[in-house]
């Protein structure tokens, strides 16, 4: 569980899609979200099955857990 009572973050999700090409989605976020100091952005390419069974949030929360500590 991400701790957003401890770092409140914004964030936006996407997807680009080209006709006859894997669709490749986005995720960008910045916090403290009232007054930012930092922004990662990500970039996942989505298998079909995966945005389908709705794997794609999961892994981008799990990513994103690994690189707040970072920060």
């Amino acid at each position: 569980q991400f701790p957003l009572a401890r770092l409140p973050v914004a964030s936006k999700t996407g997807t680009a899609e080209v006709f006859g090409k894997q669709s490749t989605s986005w995720f960008a976020t910045y916090a403290p979200a009232d007054k930012p100091e930092y922004a990662v952005v990500m970039t996942v390419i989505t298998l079909a099955i995966v945005a389908t069974i709705g794997l794609l949030s999961s892994s981008i929360t799990s990513l994103l857990n690994q690189v707040v500590p970072l920060i």
